[in-house]
């Protein structure tokens, strides 16, 4: 509404952010929701600006430079959020489905409780969604379908593809709610 957009002019301004910068906020449409750092990036010696913008109405994301250009890097590190959360979804009821029926199986070679959790549940962590190898702290390797990547874990993960390079976003997807589920299951059976 135009009360959060002046309060939000007024802290640009009082943090001097740069006059194209605030002039092309007070210019933007109601139907976007701004995503930006609190300190530009210094690119031989000058502070540069990208952003994203969240568009409310058709959920697209797009990036854009000081500069006024579009980027494409920034909007490939977010990706499709309802795709990657139904990925995440997915595999978080395929880890607990596994784990469930590590469980089942594991029950009936073991009588032990702690026995049979332990086993079914290195069994259910022993699934691995492609080839990957850690070198200094780097997950280096392939996804499921062979795109080589490397990744620190849950965060911004790097693709080179027959496309070329790209950045993705690796907080949500399969591998990462698969994992998830499985903790969740055995965090409670425990």
């Amino acid at each position: 509404d135009e009360t959060n957009r002046e309060r939000f002019i007024a802290q640009l301004e009082e943090k001097q952010y740069p006059p194209s910068m605030i002039e092309y906020f007070k210019e933007m449409g109601y139907n976007k929701i701004v995503l930006f750092p609190s300190k530009g990036a210094t690119i031989n010696g000058k502070s540069r600006w990208a952003w994203l913008e969240f568009n409310k109405d058709t959920y697209e994301v797009i990036s854009i430079l000081d500069t006024g250009e579009h980027g494409s890097l920034a909007e490939n590190a977010i990706g499709n959020p309802a795709e990657q959360a139904g990925q995440y979804m997915v595999g978080v009821l395929v880890g607990i489905d596994v784990s469930l029926w590590s469980v089942a199986a594991f029950s009936l070679e073991m009588d032990d409780y702690k026995k049979i959790i332990e086993a079914a549940e290195k069994f259910a962590r022993g699934f691995n969604f492609g080839v990957s190898e850690k070198i200094g702290g780097v997950n280096f390797g392939t996804d499921v379908g062979g795109t080589p990547a490397a990744n620190v874990g849950r965060g911004p993960k790097a693709e080179i593809s027959p496309d070329g390079f790209k950045v993705t976003n690796n907080i949500l997807g399969f591998g990462n709610g698969y994992n998830d589920g499985v903790s969740f299951y055995f965090d409670i059976a425990k």
